[in-house]
C-alpha cells in the first residue's frame, strides 16, 4: 500500500503530477521516436495483483454473486491481447508471501477487511437491494480470477519471493529500460527510474485509458532529489515504518495538510547520505521525542531506507544453497515456500460472518484441516528432524484478531512420500512413475475416506471442484443439492454449455447461497494448492481458478433446493453422494 495519502497529494497539489493518458497512443509514440529498422518492443511491466481492481470494476454486480470467472477471463484476455497486438512486450510480477516486517500491517488490514465483510453479509441477510449493496458496502475482493494463467499466455511471469513485489518489479523495470509500470501502489512514486507509472485503479480495460503519475513533478515540487526519497518515504510512515511512530512527529512539524512539504523541508537539512546506526538513533530520538530508542525501531528504519533505495543502491540476492528452496522459487507456490522455510503462513479469512450458526463459526478450522495435512507432505523430508508444528496467521473466531497460531502438523502414514523436487518435477518419466502416489496424497489431503481411484477418474477440468465438494460435504458444511449445483455449474462453465454474456442478473441475493459461494471458493483455493503441491497441475492448461459463474449458481439455487434439477451430465462424478448417508 506504500506511503499513506501520497497518491492523493500528487493528484491534488502537484502541478502536472497526474494526467490522463491512452496506452495505445503511448505505445505508438514510442515506435515513432525509436529509430532503426527493427526497434526493440516497448516493455510494460505489470503488477498483476493490481489488475484485480479494474477487472472487478468491470463487473461489480458479478462480485456480489461470487464472481464470473468465464467473463473475467474473456475481459482480461481481450485487454492483454490488445497490448500485444500493438507491439508491446509484457512482463508480469505477482506478490509472493508477505515479508516478516509487514505481518502486523497485514493483520490490521485483514481485521479491518473482516469488519467490512461482516457488514456486507448482514446487509445481504436483511435483504438489501442490489443498488444499496453496490453503493453503500465494501465489495468482496475476488483474487481467484484467472490472472496468472492469462499472464503466462501473453508474457513472462514472475513471483516475487526474495523481495517485496514492488521492489523486484521496480528493479526489473529499471534494468530493462521499461516504458512503463502498471500498478496501484504509492511506493512507485518513490523509486527512481526512467519508466512511466500508470495507474491500474484508473485503468479502463476496454479503451486503454488510464492516469499517469509524474514522479519527476513530485520530487521537484517537494524540492528533493531522488536519493532523498527513501528517507522521505520512511519519515512519512509506510508498511515497514509504522505510521503511529511518526504521526506525532508530523504534528510537531506543522499542520497535517502540509505534512509532505513539511517532511521535505526537514529532510533538506539532514545529511541523509551518512545515516549510520548512531545517526539513525539520534534522528529517531528526535522523531519519537524519546531519550532512548528501541533497537527494533532502528532496524525497521534501516529496512525501510534499504527497500526504497533498491534503484539507488542495488542489492545482490545470493542464490540459496537449498536445492528444494530453488525448486519452490521456480514453482510459483508461496504457500509451499513459506511452510518449507518454517515461516509464518498468512491466511486471509475471506467473506464470512463468523458469528453464523451454520459453517461460519467453523470457518477457520475448515481451512486449518487442509493446511496441516499439506504441511505434513511439504515437511515430510525436513532435516535434521521433522517439525511438529507450523506457524499460521489466521482468524479463528469472531472475537479474535488475525494472529499467529502454532498448528500441529499431520504427517501421512503408510505412504512413501516423494521429495518435493520429485513431486513437482515436470519430467514426463518421473511424473508418470509417481502418478499413483500423487493421487494417494491428494486424496489424503481431503479425507481419509476419499479413494484415489475415484478422484483419478474425474476429468482434469473438474477434479479440484470435486475435491472441494467432497471435503465440504464430509465436513457437513454444505448440503448435497448445493454440491450437485456447484458441480453442474462447473460443468457448464468448463464445457461452455451456455452463453455467459447474455445471462441476466438476479434482482436479489439469497443469504444462504451468498454465504456458501464464498466458502466454496475459499476451500477451492486450497484444493488448487494441493493439486500444485503433488504435481498434478496441468502444464498445458495452467488455470487454477474455479470453473464457476456466481450468477448462474444464484439463478438456479431455489429450483435445485426444491429438487428441480438434472444430474444426467454429472452423475458419474458425484463421488461425495454416499457421504450424506453417514450423517447421524
Amino acid at each position: 500500500m506504500g506511503v499513506r495519502h501520497l497518491d492523493t497529494f500528487i493528484r491534488e497539489n502537484v502541478p502536472g503530477g497526474y494526467f490522463r493518458v491512452n496506452i495505445e497512443a503511448e505505445i505508438r509514440k514510442y515506435f515513432e521516436t525509436v529509430r532503426g529498422p527493427n526497434p526493440p518492443p516497448p516493455i510494460i511491466v505489470i503488477d498483476l495483483i493490481a489488475l484485480f481492481v479494474p477487472l472487478s470494476q468491470h463487473d461489480k454486480k458479478g462480485l456480489l454473486f461470487g464472481g464470473r470467472f468465464n467473463l473475467a477471463y474473456a475481459v482480461m484476455d481481450e485487454f492483454l491481447a490488445k497490448l500485444k497486438s500493438l507491439g508491446a512486450r509484457l512482463e508480469f510480477f505477482y506478490d509472493g508471501p508477505a515479508q516478516d516486517a509487514k505481518s502486523a500491517t497485514w493483520c490490521e488490514r485483514q481485521d479491518y477487511r473482516y469488519t467490512k465483510m461482516v457488514e456486507l453479509v448482514a446487509a445481504v441477510d436483511r435483504g438489501a437491494d442490489m443498488d444499496t449493496l453496490l453503493n453503500q458496502y465494501a465489495m468482496p475482493l475476488n483474487f481467484r480470477y484467472p490472472l496468472r494463467c492469462i499472464a503466462k499466455k501473453y508474457g513472462e511471469y514472475r513471483v516475487a519471493i526474495a523481495q517485496e513485489c514492488d521492489q523486484e518489479l521496480a528493479t526489473y523495470a529499471t534494468n530493462v529500460n521499461a516504458l512503463a509500470i502498471i500498478s496501484d501502489d504509492s511506493d512507485f512514486l518513490i523509486y527512481k527510474g526512467t519508466w512511466k507509472y500508470w495507474s491500474s485503479r484508473q485503468l479502463e480495460l476496454s479503451t486503454l485509458f488510464t492516469m499517469e503519475y509524474n514522479r519527476d513533478a513530485l520530487v521537484g515540487h517537494l524540492g528533493l532529489r531522488y536519493e532523498q526519497m527513501p528517507l522521505f518515504a520512511t519519515l512519512c510512515g509506510n508498511d515497514i515504518m509504522p505510521y503511529d511512530v511518526v504521526k506525532a512527529f508530523h504534528y510537531r512539524l506543522g499542520q497535517n495538510r502540509d505534512k509532505f512539504p513539511n517532511i521535505a523541508r526537514f529532510i533538506r537539512i539532514v545529511e541523509e547520505d551518512s545515516l549510520s546506526d548512531s545517526a539513525i538513533s539520534i534522528l529517531l530520538k528526535e522523531i519519537t521525542n524519546q531519550h532512548t530508542v528501541d533497537n527494533d525501531l532502528v532496524q525497521r528504519f534501516k529496512l525501510s531506507l534499504d527497500n526504497y533505495s533498491v534503484n539507488i543502491r542495488p542489492r545482490n540476492i545470493n542464490p540459496s544453497k537449498d536445492p528444494v528452496l530453488n525448486v519452490l522459487i521456480e514453482h510459483d507456490s508461496p504457500f509451499t515456500y513459506l511452510i518449507w522455510q518454517k515461516k509464518q503462513l498468512d491466511v486471509s479469512i475471506g467473506v464470512v460472518d463468523m458469528r453464523g450458526r451454520e459453517f461460519e463459526h467453523d470457518f477457520g478450522r475448515l481451512q486449518i484441516s487442509l493446511i496441516v495435512r499439506m504441511a505434513g507432505i511439504i515437511l515430510f523430508h525436513s532435516k535434521p528432524v521433522r517439525p511438529t508444528h507450523c506457524p499460521v496467521i489466521i482468524k479463528l473466531d469472531h472475537q479474535s484478531s488475525h494472529r499467529e497460531h502454532r498448528l500441529l502438523i499431520l504427517y501421512p502414514k503408510d505412504l512413501e512420500v516423494p521429495t518435493l523436487p520429485a513431486l513437482m518435477s515436470k519430467d514426463p518419466v518421473i511424473h508418470e512413475d509417481l502418478q499413483t502416489i500423487k493421487f494417494q496424497l491428494l486424496s489424503w489431503i481431503a479425507s481419509d475416506s476419499l479413494k484415489p481411484d475415484e478422484l483419478r477418474k474425474i476429468p482434469q477440468q473438474l477434479r479440484m471442484t470435486v475435491f472441494t465438494l467432497y471435503y465440504l460435504v464430509e465436513q457437513r458444511a454444505i448440503e448435497l443439492f448445493e454440491a450437485d449445483l456447484f458441480l453442474q455449474v462447473a460443468y457448464d462453465v468448463a464445457y461452455e454449455t451456455y452463453d455467459f454474456r447474455s445471462l441476466q442478473y438476479p434482482r436479489t441475493i439469497g443469504s444462504r447461497p451468498f454465504r456458501v459461494v464464498f466458502l466454496y471458493q475459499k476451500i477451492y483455493s486450497f484444493a488448487a494448492k494441493a493439486v500444485r503441491l503433488v504435481g498434478l497441475d496441468d502444464a498445458d492448461n495452467p488455470r487454477d481458478d474455479p470453473p464457476f459463474d456466481g450468477v448462474l449458481f444464484h439463478k438456479r439455487y431455489n429450483d435445485w433446493k426444491r429438487g428441480c434439477c438434472g444430474l444426467e451430465h454429472t452423475k458419474e462424478w458425484r463421488i461425495y453422494e454416499g457421504l450424506t448417508a453417514k450423517k447421524p
